[in-house]
């Protein structure tokens, strides 16, 4: 996933209800600035309009996809600010995960040597 994070122009999170999206944190911590829906965990790790676009409803959401595609907002500079952003306050998380993604990818390998997993 990083690889698609860092290509991604924007990265788009809809969920009306979640804890701290992993996904999201993914994310910014490979520089991806997001336009995300604004509800606690999203505001939990975004600074809005520094580190990503937090939108309520569906026409806030597409203002925020106007104002970027307008260049009002400079995604580049907010994924840099939101890839800061984690290092500075959820470095910790982030390599908890990065962790338990090496276990995962080291217990399969076997099967992708083998040509069984989909991987």
């Amino acid at each position: 996933m990083p690889e698609w994070f860092r290509r991604a122009a924007v990265v788009l999170n809809t969920s009306v209800t979640e804890g701290v999206s992993n996904a999201l944190m993914e994310a910014m911590a490979c520089g991806a600035a997001a336009v995300a829906a604004d509800i606690p965990g999203n505001r939990a790790l975004m600074a809005d309009r520094k580190t990503g676009l937090l939108f309520r409803d569906g026409a806030e959401f597409m203002r925020n996809m106007h104002a970027l595609q307008a260049g009002q907002w400079d995604a580049g500079e907010m994924g840099r600010a939101a890839r800061q952003h984690i290092l500075q306050h959820h470095a910790a998380e982030a390599a908890a995960y990065v962790r338990c993604y090496l276990v995962v990818l080291v217990a399969l390998a076997p099967w992708r040597a083998n040509g069984l997993g989909c991987l």
